[in-house]
């Protein structure tokens, strides 16, 4: 019985290795994506401006072809998709989980 529990107690601490690693991964991968949405945004704001200031320009100031204007309008709509097929984090379990108060099996 004293080899069965010894076993258990291995066991459990190797899941709780194990969920201590996925848990900075988890970490990892969430500060990755925080990095993307936030160059995404700084994307589509600059892209905005540069629309924006097309749509302004001065009568003396030579305008852009409407070709152009289309040009940062299919870059928008491509950055939009692009950010709207970027994968959430799915948690697998909860990284938060205290394991050591799962319960063994009992000696008898």
């Amino acid at each position: 019985m004293n080899v069965l529990e010894g076993k258990v107690e291995q066991i459990k601490s190797q899941l709780v290795e194990k969920f201590s690693t996925i848990k900075g991964r988890l970490s990892s991968m969430e500060g990755r994506l925080s990095y993307i949405e936030n160059r995404f945004e700084n994307l589509k704001d600059m892209m905005k401006k540069m629309i924006e200031m097309q749509s302004k320009a001065s009568p003396m100031i030579p305008r852009a072809e409407p070709r152009r204007k289309e040009i940062l309008e299919e870059m928008m709509r491509n950055l939009m998709e692009m950010r709207s097929k970027t994968p959430l984090t799915v948690p697998i379990a909860n990284p938060n989980q205290d394991l050591t108060g799962i319960p063994l099996v009992e000696s008898k």
